[in-house]
């Protein structure tokens, strides 16, 4: 039965391997010299897939653009002839700007091949990347996305032998994530680095310059941000949202404590407040914090969060009763849940995060939705490019 690339795509999601921790440090000359190699010591390594290299360096007119490689693709004696990009950083930018730059070649040449990409890993991501542009690519672990006027195929189970070397493992995680959730607070445009480094800052997020330059590249990379000289904005709101979300881990808990307070919540504010002084920094988790700027019931227990204190104060040990209790203070030096904090409500990105991480609970879920929108609202209209 034939598949669609969209319906083989879609077969193969759920089985995606990700990255280990191994750095390989390559560049494209590197890369093709490790792809030749590989295709003369193992011609099967790309099975069921036929990959034969026809010609190396193709030269552009008149000192065009030229091309790294023309292979010829077979799949069940259906033979494609491709011209082919070299691209070992892998990145969404980079595969968006070699995809151009080989289309541009094809159009030069007048050349009927297929255009095509060779990269360090074909992970889910790039792959979405250039399923949405047509655009086939092969890389050096064996896995492949193919799509011809001629035929389809689609290989994304083999891992990652050759990672790229990344200056933050994950800025969506952690003190990096203060980076996307700063860009998330209204659509503005930043001259400077500096500029948003002093705006986390001001918002209460502890992080160094060097982390704010590093975490922009990142989400550069990935296309979710327009970064050129002289200006720095959020293009994909929606895009960076889900990855915070598909990221976000739990603080790191030091202690807890379970209260019995009075119901009232305002009553329970005065009490916290008492306990901790005028100045702690203590606040409602996102989920409680949610209760106020919704329609949706209280929970019969609220969570809180507060910074660690050297000595616990008398009045919490007075409140403690492990079994009725109707609040729970949690202690943690994990400093994105304070980001962005107002008289003592976690900030809108939190309550979303916290929200929409937990699993089994519809109510949660639509309140989940309705912050996502809200916060996504305040990008209605900018342009996206």
């Amino acid at each position: 039965m034939t598949r669609t690339t969209s319906e083989i795509f879609s077969y193969l999601m759920p089985f995606l391997i990700g990255e280990n921790d191994k750095v390989t440090k390559m560049d494209d000359r590197e890369a093709r010299q490790t792809f030749e190699r590989t295709l003369e010591t193992d011609p099967e390594f790309f099975w069921p897939l036929k990959v034969e290299l026809i010609e190396r360096a193709l030269s552009g007119d008149n000192g065009n653009q030229r091309a790294d490689l023309r292979l010829q693709l077979s799949l069940d004696g259906t033979r494609q002839p491709c011209v082919v990009e070299i691209d070992s950083t892998s990145t969404p930018k980079s595969v968006e700007r070699k995809t151009a730059q080989i289309r541009e070649y094809l159009n030069r040449r007048n050349a009927a091949d297929c255009p095509a990409l060779l990269i360090r890993y074909l992970s889910g991501g790039i792959a979405e990347v250039l399923k949405k542009r047509g655009m086939s690519a092969l890389d050096l672990n064996g896995n492949y996305l193919v799509q011809t006027s001629k035929f389809a195929a689609v290989r994304l189970d083999q891992k990652n032998r050759f990672p790229r070397s990344r200056q933050i493992k994950n800025v969506y995680r952690g003190t990096s994530s203060l980076v996307g959730r700063f860009l998330l607070r209204k659509p503005d445009v930043f001259e400077r680095v500096q500029d948003i480094h002093d705006g986390i800052l001001e918002l209460g997020g502890d992080i160094s310059l060097s982390t704010v330059s590093k975490a922009l590249s990142g989400l550069d990379d990935d296309l979710l941000i327009h970064k050129e000289r002289g200006e720095i904005r959020l293009t994909q709101p929606a895009e960076l949202l889900s990855r915070l979300q598909s990221e976000y881990r739990q603080p790191k808990i030091q202690n807890e404590w379970r209260l019995k307070l009075p119901e009232d919540r305002a009553e329970q504010e005065r009490w916290l407040t008492g306990m901790f002084g005028e100045e702690s920094t203590w606040l409602w988790g996102g989920v409680t914090s949610a209760e106020t700027r919704t329609s949706s019931p209280s929970d019969s227990v609220r969570y809180a969060y507060t910074r660690p204190f050297e000595t616990i104060p008398d009045s919490l040990r007075e409140r403690e009763n492990r079994r009725f209790y109707n609040c729970i203070v949690q202690e943690t030096d994990t400093d994105f849940v304070f980001f962005g904090r107002q008289d003592h409500q976690a900030d809108d990105v939190q309550c979303y995060l916290e929200l929409a991480n937990l699993q089994g609970d519809s109510r949660v879920a639509e309140i989940a939705e309705t912050y996502r929108e809200n916060i996504l609202t305040r990008f209605r209209g900018t342009s996206p490019t």
